[in-house]
């Protein structure tokens, strides 16, 4: 790769830091997972579920969710595989993608991870436990099976006019990433840069 080159792919690389957009946060809910027994030690505090667990095995996941608002809301919860999006960030509940994109995974968390229950209707200020099942494949896998759930609230209204005539509309969710795995043992990347 030439200098020039190198300093064009650092500089689009660097270009989206530079970039500032203003929103306003209105979202009227909160999620927190709770952390299984069998988390993986080195993620032991984290905002996401990462479990180990024997094939052939189930178990339940739990997320506390909490209607922060002084109305009523209702909430849908979606499970779904991980993936990358067009622009290269994580996407945990690829749910309306194309099969296409998931070629030769044989193991694709939404085959696995299935909410217990799709919708709440929250009052406000109340507190809930929302579940989903985890069925580990029966067939023992190395290294990560990648997915999530996600919340969304129904009804979002929330649109703002610009002053340059752009008008933004925003749809708040929240993910939880749920990451398995048969053993704690992870296998090296196979990804080699250059020649």
């Amino acid at each position: 790769m030439t200098k020039w080159a190198k300093w064009a792919f650092a500089a689009a690389v660097a270009a989206p830091l530079f970039v500032t957009t203003s929103a306003f946060a209105a979202d009227d809910y909160s999620v927190q997972p709770v952390q299984p027994d069998n988390q993986r030690t080195e993620s032991a505090d984290a905002g996401y579920i990462d479990v180990k667990a024997t094939p052939g095995s189930h178990q339940t996941l739990q997320f506390k969710l909490r209607n922060t608002s002084q109305k009523n809301i209702t909430v849908r919860m979606v499970a779904g595989t991980a993936g990358t999006t067009d622009n290269g960030a994580v996407d945990y509940t690829t749910t309306d993608w194309s099969a296409q994109r998931f070629v030769g995974m044989t193991n694709q968390m939404q085959r696995y991870l299935k909410p217990d229950q799709t919708e709440w209707q929250l009052k406000a200020g109340q507190t809930v436990v929302a579940t989903a099942t985890l069925q580990v494949p029966a067939q023992a896998f190395t290294g990560r099976m990648a997915g999530g759930v996600s919340f969304i609230e129904d009804n979002q209204n929330r649109s703002k006019q610009t002053g340059d005539g752009l008008k933004v509309n925003a749809t708040f969710k929240y993910s939880v990433a749920v990451l398995l795995s048969n053993n704690q043992e992870i296998p090296e990347g196979m990804l080699t840069l250059g020649g």
